[in-house]
């Protein structure tokens, strides 16, 4: 690219998809299945049509932004939380001695640590009220990459037509999927984004019943991690809204909808009375809350049958929004770049 040589580009899913239908309809096992590298030069003599040029403004504007979220990602998951995560280890295991002071080598150790560091930015060893402990250091290098990222953002068309007006949606929200998906071409339908966030359904058990995917473990997920959690972000964000936002309208509609097919289940059960209603439900469990709250049970907890119902409908009703986000995106993503929308599919967002 910056030899000004023409590069074209072509959606990974092309080659997923023809490995996939070599496995299930031809058969073929590990070496058996064609490469990567042949199945792109066969596309490229069969269907050149497929691929599409790199644009030497907007794409590499997005790839600017994808540097800049994977050295936030690195500062703050691979080094501030791993430290603080070790280090509250070490915090514990230090009681055993009597804390710092029972180990004078190792305070030692720490304060020449220390004196290399400014001292607005010095690391904090000691346990703090969540539970970790705090590196100032790597926060404020977390702050100069999100400012860093803002910037980008306030001067990208795309940001200002998709994200600006998503309220609750910050630039880390905005710029995890930008990074992830780099460019909308490479899903011609919503529910080829929605699986690569991530957010599709799975059979559960082969008779037609589906679910959300999860990890298993000796298997890799043919998601994106880093996609899947700016949604579920976004998710959480929503919870947090004003009761007249449209996104928690839709999310608190959806809650009450998923709690009404729990309770479904509880009445077919017969553990609760059939002409019990959803507005029952959600009196009965606020009462039961507030008695516990008053005899001093910081964290209630609700008795059967009614146990687990709120927060997997929640859960439930969270990814459904997650859902609605990625159409949300995927639509108007593709509308500022002057595609046409193909339809979508509601099979996998049900």
């Amino acid at each position: 690219f910056r030899r000004e040589t023409k590069l074209l580009r072509l959606p990974t899913w092309i080659i997923h998809d023809e490995q996939k239908r070599q496995r299930q309809e031809e058969g073929k096992v590990g070496e058996q299945v064609e490469t990567a590298v042949s199945i792109l030069y066969r596309t490229a003599v069969s269907r050149a049509d497929q691929f599409y040029p790199f644009r030497d403004v907007e794409d590499e504007r997005y790839l600017r932004i994808r540097l800049l979220i994977r050295m936030f990602y690195t500062v703050q998951r691979k080094i501030r939380i791993a430290t603080a995560n070790r280090l509250r280890h070490l915090q514990q295991d230090l009681e055993f001695f009597g804390g710092l002071k029972g180990l004078p080598v190792i305070q030692q150790s720490i304060d020449s640590v220390l004196e290399t560091i400014p001292a607005e930015e010095q690391v904090e060893v000691e346990i703090d009220p969540k539970g970790g402990v705090a590196v100032k250091f790597f926060k404020t290098l977390e702050g100069r990459f999100m400012s860093a990222i803002q910037a980008e953002l306030n001067d990208l068309p795309l940001y200002q037509a998709v994200f600006k007006n998503l309220e609750g949606c910050g630039p880390g929200i905005p710029g995890y999927v930008i990074a992830s998906i780099m460019d909308i071409r490479r899903f011609p339908t919503l529910p080829k984004l929605r699986a690569f966030a991530g957010y599709h359904l799975v059979s559960a058990n082969g008779n037609g019943q589906m679910k959300a995917p999860r990890m298993e473990k000796g298997q890799r997920a043919n998601w994106d991690h880093k996609l899947r959690q700016a949604v579920w972000f976004f998710t959480y964000q929503v919870n947090k809204l004003e009761p007249d936002n449209p996104w928690k309208i839709q999310l608190e509609t959806r809650y009450r909808r998923e709690t009404e097919k729990l309770l479904q289940i509880k009445k077919d059960e017969g553990k609760i009375p059939p002409d019990f209603t959803v507005d029952q439900f959600f009196s009965t469990i606020e009462v039961i809350r507030e008695e516990q709250r008053q005899q001093g049970i910081k964290e209630p907890k609700l008795p059967e049958p009614y146990k687990g119902i709120p927060a997997l409908s929640r859960k439930r009703a969270q990814r459904w929004i997650g859902q609605k986000f990625l159409q949300y995106v995927w639509t108007e993503w593709r509308r500022f770049e002057g595609l046409e929308s193909a339809p979508i599919s509601t099979t996998t967002g049900a």
